[in-house]
């Protein structure tokens, strides 16, 4: 019975082993399968996604390429839109320059028939105002031309009458008056002959101009040689004859600094003067002074020499000559009495030199100063009177102006030569030191080939033990020997 029983159990164990082993490989299958089919729709969703894409890139493409066409189309225009609109500007430059150019023909047209209808009122032909109106610009400008035709003619033309004019003194006299058009005019009357120039309001006086012969030939009805006459445009208003101004005049119109100018620049001339006279005297020949007082030295004439340098005048001279006094003597003893020398010379050289600087530098600041006080002047008038009279400012303007070109006239030319001259004084010092100092030199030159081989040896051996304060001595004849 047990055994029944455990078979049987054994058996349904089996049983349920198998069935769970069988139904597990079934779902196994179905999820295999299931899988795969999933695995085929995403295959296929992929390869649909894939076409789409190409799809779509081909699309975009063709998209980018119409688009690009496009953007090229669009740039054509612009550059055809651009030169279009380059095109139209130069033209409308070319209008609006055509436009100020008939603007300006324009005006100056109406320039042409104003001056020239003043020209023909002012000569006796005038236009009448309704007859302008009347006319057009082209109708008015042919009538101006026509009638400035015969106001030429007219003026070209010489004519008589017996009128009065006014003389010197302000009296009025007759005679007759010889036109020559509305431009010049002659008298000759007992009391005066010659030209005639506006007095104002339409008469005429006395020119003071030498036209005596002028007026005779023409009255004789005959051609002068020189025509001497005054050139005026109308009657109206009265032509002024300016004397001609003095020295003192125009010196005193530029008020008491530029008398102060005056007399400093006297003083510069003559400063420039004497020292142009001191440097003339200083001056010689330096070469030639040298040359002489060498050869007499150096063929053992040293009394000669001396006598030579005595002489000559001159700073060069008296170097020579300090340099010659002193020859027996050290070298040093010998430069520092030539310095003394340059230092002796020096102010005689340079005598006046500081002075002329000082006039060169004085004389533009006083014209500067002139100038303040005479615009000073000028403003007080403008504050009193106002800017209505001109003569009135003119003195004031004159004194500014006279100053400064007085401070000019004495600083440029007295800085110029001022400077010359002082140049002049630097090279004579210059030449008073070369000349002693080469005169020393070629003396030691002479007197270092006299010596022995061995003395030059033995004074070689000596000199490494020379003390830096000792100084060689010049022999007193050494310069004998030549």
């Amino acid at each position: 019975m047990k055994k029944t029983r455990m078979t049987a159990f054994w058996g349904l164990l089996g049983a349920l082993l198998g069935s769970l082993i069988c139904s597990t490989a079934w779902a196994d299958q179905a999820l295999l399968d299931a899988y795969k089919k999933e695995f085929a729709f995403l295959q296929a969703q992929k390869k649909a996604l894939q076409q789409r894409l190409q799809h779509l890139e081909k699309k975009s493409q063709q998209r980018l390429r119409q688009a690009k066409a496009r953007v090229l189309q669009l740039q054509g225009q612009i550059l055809r839109a651009q030169d279009q609109a380059g095109k139209l500007q130069q033209a409308l430059q070319s209008t609006e320059q055509s436009n100020q150019k008939l603007d300006e023909q324009k005006e100056q047209l109406d320039k042409i028939v104003e001056r020239g209808a003043l020209a023909l009122q002012e000569g006796g032909l005038p236009l009448a105002s309704a007859q302008q109106k009347k006319m057009s610009k082209e109708e008015l400008l042919q009538e101006i031309f026509r009638r400035t035709g015969r106001l030429m003619e007219q003026q070209g033309q010489v004519r008589r009458e017996k009128a009065a004019f006014f003389l010197k003194d302000g009296t009025q006299t007759q005679g007759e008056l010889i036109h020559l058009g509305r431009i010049a005019t002659w008298a000759h009357s007992p009391r005066f002959r010659g030209a005639l120039a506006p007095a104002g309001t339409g008469r005429l006086k006395v020119w003071p101009q030498d036209a005596v012969a002028t007026a005779e030939a023409l009255h004789a009805q005959k051609m002068p040689a020189v025509l001497s006459l005054f050139l005026y445009e109308n009657r109206d208003k009265e032509a002024m004859w300016k004397e001609q101004q003095s020295l003192y005049a125009w010196l005193n119109s530029g008020g008491s600094i530029a008398w102060v100018i005056v007399w400093l620049g006297c003083a510069g001339a003559l400063l420039l003067l004497l020292r142009l006279m001191i440097l003339g005297w200083a001056t010689t020949r330096a070469a030639s002074l040298l040359h002489q007082v060498e050869e007499r030295v150096l063929h053992g004439d040293a009394a000669g020499a001396l006598a030579m340098a005595r002489r000559w005048r001159g700073p060069v001279a008296r170097g020579l000559e300090a340099a010659l006094t002193h020859l027996g003597k050290p070298r040093a003893q010998i430069e520092e009495q030539l310095d003394e020398c340059l230092l002796r010379e020096a102010p005689k050289v340079e005598r006046f030199g500081t002075a002329i600087g000082v006039t060169a530098a004085v004389a533009p600041l006083l014209g500067l100063l002139g100038t303040v006080t005479g615009m000073i002047a000028t403003f007080n008038v403008l504050t009193e009177q106002g800017a209505g009279d001109p003569k009135a400012l003119a003195g004031g303007i004159s004194e500014a102006l006279i100053t400064t070109e007085l401070g000019l006239i004495v600083a440029i030319p007295t800085l110029l030569l001022g400077t010359l001259l002082a140049g002049h004084a630097a090279r004579l010092l210059s030449q008073t030191e070369w000349a002693s100092l080469h005169l020393l030199n070629t003396i030691q030159t002479h007197a270092g080939t006299a010596p022995t081989e061995a003395t030059a040896h033995q004074e070689t051996m000596q000199r490494p033990y020379d003390t830096p304060g000792e100084i060689e001595s010049y022999p007193s004849k050494a310069f004998a020997s030549s």
